[in-house]
């Protein structure tokens, strides 16, 4: 009878410490799987963020080159005569002279 009252226990506490270790593990694993799961996420994000920034630095020389065309010089003179306009001489300008308006 003693005999199986210390078999009886040594059960409980085996199965005890089973039921404890495989609740541990069940935790780990989930934790595990759930930073596998972010890490993936992340990685993926950081993906899609490299390719905007990649289309994003194309769009931007595309912009810098078309910006260094309109400031040439000459575009902008050849511009002025295929649209017929004729350099301002002589122009007065009203800050320049207060009283304009008296003297016309």
């Amino acid at each position: 009878m003693i005999k199986s009252k210390v078999n009886v226990q040594k059960i409980k506490s085996v199965f005890a410490l089973n039921l404890v270790l495989f609740t541990i593990f069940s935790l780990l694993l989930s934790f595990y799987v759930v930073q596998s799961n972010m890490l993936a996420a992340d990685k993926y994000r950081i993906k899609i963020l490299n390719e905007e920034l990649a289309s994003l630095n194309e769009s931007k020389a595309s912009l810098s080159v078309q910006r260094l065309n309109t400031e040439d010089l000459s575009m902008l003179l050849e511009f002025a005569r295929t649209k017929g306009m004729v350099e301002a001489k002589n122009a007065i300008y009203v800050f320049e002279n207060g009283n304009i308006a008296l003297q016309r």
